[in-house]
């Protein structure tokens, strides 16, 4: 079994300004990690929350349902170039292999949403624009959706507005 370490995830760009800030420009492994460290000391970044099984399972199938979403529109785009009818059959038959594909991965995405997220599922779609999918999507990136606080879901996900208000 894996052993459970404490994990944050930070921009490199701050751990070497940090670095700089008080040591000289040197930069090599052993280095690097009493850098780490000293940063996860003094700054105290948050933990990442690890993620549950199903969410890996979500992302892969949310990824491969995106996948053949788009396959399915570049398929769509073919047909409306007016090709020869052999290749319009192939275009038709594969478009339908795409949507019973598509079928089934939604279904197995629908199947892990009620057993593992329901709740959280439940919240999200009551949500006005958002839908199964989106909500599939959220669920599968974002493990801490549930356990912080709006505004600190909206700064990490890159939606809360950031003051810049320094000097004239």
């Amino acid at each position: 079994m894996y052993k459970k370490v404490p994990l944050s995830v930070v921009n490199p760009y701050y751990v070497r300004n940090f670095a700089r800030s008080y040591r000289d420009l040197a930069k090599t492994d052993k280095i690097d990690a009493q850098m780490l460290s000293e940063y996860g000391e003094k700054m105290n970044p948050r933990i990442q929350e690890r993620k549950e099984d199903y969410r890996f399972d979500l992302e892969e199938l949310t990824e491969r349902r995106d996948i053949l979403v788009e396959t399915m529109k570049e398929e769509k785009s073919r047909l409306e170039k007016e090709p020869k009818e052999l290749i319009v059959q192939s275009i038709k038959t594969h478009m339908a292999f795409l949507k019973e594909e598509t079928k089934k991965i939604e279904s197995e995405i629908r199947e892990i949403l009620d057993k593992k997220a329901g709740t959280i599922k439940g919240v999200l779609i009551s949500e006005k624009g958002i839908g199964e999918q989106t909500a599939a999507i959220l669920i599968a990136s974002l493990p801490e959706l549930g356990k912080l606080e709006n505004r600190q879901i909206a700064k990490l996900v890159g939606l809360a507005p950031m003051a810049h208000d320094s000097g004239k």
